[in-house]
């Protein structure tokens, strides 16, 4: 399953508190976010390449001081990610390969170090094959974000508790898909191994790390479940929801909530890449 965005109203929210992503409050902290994303957008006439009408927001993770990070596609359809200290487009990868088709995002925030003092962020993009390494950049100052809880928000902009101060993105017209959030800086080889589900519960292996992770797998309702703290073992017949900081889904308002699509995403990435890959 997935959710589809109209790029309209549609979003998904989860309140993040502070303890979960420390990043910057001690300059030692690190996190990443992945997902998988098909953007649909609606392509202006007669541009080659091919352009939109203005930028969309993908997610975005806020609190009432200011950003962590913001995900968005520009004009020219290249996903950047933005944390503050990163320069105005310093990171981003090219979409324009992969429009109404499904890719696997992975971004990284790393703590200063004594190859980059500012810290550093990195993106990278696979449609389900090897993972290569990602495209970074260095930090130009070294965040110190206030220790509060923020909004993750998806699809679109917080602008019911945000009103002021936010960056000039459009909701995303596209759907998402699994979406995890951990506390630690991902390598390629971490990324690859998390692309695709693993088992909830004890025997997927606890993983401290993991601070969020929205399977999106539910189908109905108006929330995704976040899995990153499932319980004790329960049988299948005795399913509860699990503990944790689930998306809600719309605003409360009418047209907020985002369409559940059926998307078996191991099918449908692997029978894209083999057709990609015929003669």
């Amino acid at each position: 399953m997935a959710l589809a965005f109209d790029g309209y109203r549609t979003l998904a929210q989860a309140v993040l508190p502070a303890s979960l992503i420390p990043a910057g409050t001690a300059g030692g902290a690190a996190f990443s976010l992945t997902f998988w994303l098909n953007v649909q957008p609606v392509l202006e006439e007669g541009t080659d390449p091919p352009t939109i009408s203005g930028p969309m927001v993908v997610a975005d993770i806020r609190g009432a001081q200011g950003p962590l990070a913001t995900w968005s596609i520009e004009r020219d359809l290249t996903l950047g990610f933005a944390v503050p200290g990163s320069a105005p487009g310093a990171l981003s990868v090219d979409l324009r390969p992969y429009l109404r088709r499904w890719v696997f995002v992975v971004s990284v925030y790393g703590p200063p170090a004594e190859d980059h003092p500012h810290g550093q962020v990195g993106l990278l993009v696979s449609d389900g094959g090897p993972v290569r390494a990602p495209v970074t950049a260095e930090l130009e100052i070294t965040p110190n974000p206030a220790v509060e809880d923020r909004f993750l928000t998806v699809g679109n902009l917080p602008t019911a508790q945000y009103p002021e101060g936010l960056p000039d993105l459009g909701p995303l017209t596209g759907m998402i898909a699994r979406m995890r959030l951990w506390t630690v800086a991902l390598g390629p080889a971490a990324a690859a191994a998390h692309m695709y589900d693993a088992p909830i519960g004890p025997r997927g292996g606890a993983r401290q790390s993991l601070a969020g992770d929205w399977r999106m797998n539910e189908g109905y309702g108006t929330t995704a479940f976040d899995y990153a703290d499932p319980g004790a073992a329960v049988l299948p017949v005795q399913y509860r929801p699990p503990a944790g900081n689930h998306l809600r889904l719309g605003d409360g308002g009418p047209g907020t909530e985002p369409a559940w699509i059926i998307a078996d995403l191991v099918t449908l990435v692997r029978k894209t890449a083999t057709a990609a890959e015929a003669p």
